[in-house]
């Protein structure tokens, strides 16, 4: 009994995860290869288990509806909607945009975008792969939605610099100036944003620094200016808070100027935030002062 169990937990896991990876939408030479043959297929379609929603293609309950909707007009999904179903950070949800062979003619779908890529086929998933995603992307998001999504992607190597460099040749010149400031150590998109702002400005920001005593934070700007850009997934439980707000205390204690921001505060109230940045860069507190530069003199001492 237990073998059986573990057999078909098995079997179910694999199952899983080859709808993860398919978006729950597999080719009949796919489920030939898994071992779904076409008298099985037969047996699933007439109970209901398996569909087919185009030719050559079958789809599982709970399948990627735009991508079945994608693959009806014989395109696959690509740009930003890709990326986002890859895991790549994307800052709002995007529209979908398709892919279509280079000579086919531009698909009836309402609301969709369409792309052609002339030296890249269509694959065998119904969502491009990354690299191909981000080729798609890089020719119409907004530059600063680019760097996010190139940050992202070297983040979670899915690319590497050298990548992001050869799928910009031919994106937007502003596109291509945004992305001379990628760093694949930011660990969301958030991050990016706000590094990115003081790039611009022309002050020097650190991703991800290591301070004695405290450990890595999210952003150092010039020497003593904190920023952690919280996200729901890791800073709302008890005890995460509770760490958190030690941290910022032990921050403190060491001269240095902890801020907490949430995605609202970087995604839908960014003006407001930044405004605040740019005080307190006018009062200079971003830099050392005699008084706070001893406390962490004194504190690194100690530690």
């Amino acid at each position: 009994m237990y073998a059986l169990t573990s057999a078909l937990e098995a079997q179910m896991t694999t199952r899983a995860a080859a709808h993860r990876r398919s978006f729950g939408l597999e080719t009949a030479r796919q489920l030939d290869d898994r071992g779904i043959d076409r008298r099985v297929r037969r047996r699933l379609l007439a109970s209901g288990q398996l569909t087919r929603p185009c030719h050559g293609w079958y789809a599982w309950p709970g399948h990627d509806v735009e991508a079945a909707n994608a693959l009806r007009v014989r395109g696959r999904v690509t740009c930003a909607g890709a990326l986002k179903r890859h895991g790549v950070w994307v800052r709002v949800t995007p529209p979908l945009h398709i892919r279509v062979a280079a000579g086919a003619l531009t698909p009836r779908l309402m609301h969709a975008i369409t792309h052609r890529l002339r030296d890249c086929p269509l694959g065998d998933s119904p969502v491009d792969a990354p690299l191909v995603a981000l080729r798609c992307a890089l020719q119409c998001l907004e530059p600063l939605d680019a760097l996010v999504v190139a940050d992202s992607m070297l983040n979670l190597r899915l690319a590497t610099e050298e990548e992001v460099c050869v799928a910009s040749q031919g994106a937007p010149r502003a596109v291509r100036r945004a992305l001379r400031l990628v760093d694949g150590r930011s660990q969301s998109g958030t991050e990016t944003i706000v590094r990115a702002a003081f790039q611009r400005r022309g002050v020097r920001v650190r991703t991800q620094a290591f301070i004695p005593g405290i450990g890595f934070v999210d952003l150092l700007v010039g020497d003593r200016l904190i920023i952690e850009c919280d996200s729901r997934a890791h800073h709302t439980d008890v005890a995460a808070y509770v760490r958190d707000r030690h941290r910022d205390l032990a921050a403190a204690e060491r001269g240095y100027h902890p801020v907490r921001l949430t995605h609202a505060d970087v995604v839908d109230l960014w003006p407001r935030t930044w405004n605040s940045f740019e005080r307190l860069l006018c009062e200079r507190v971003h830099l050392w002062t005699s008084s706070t530069r001893r406390l962490a003199e004194a504190a690194a001492a100690v530690v």
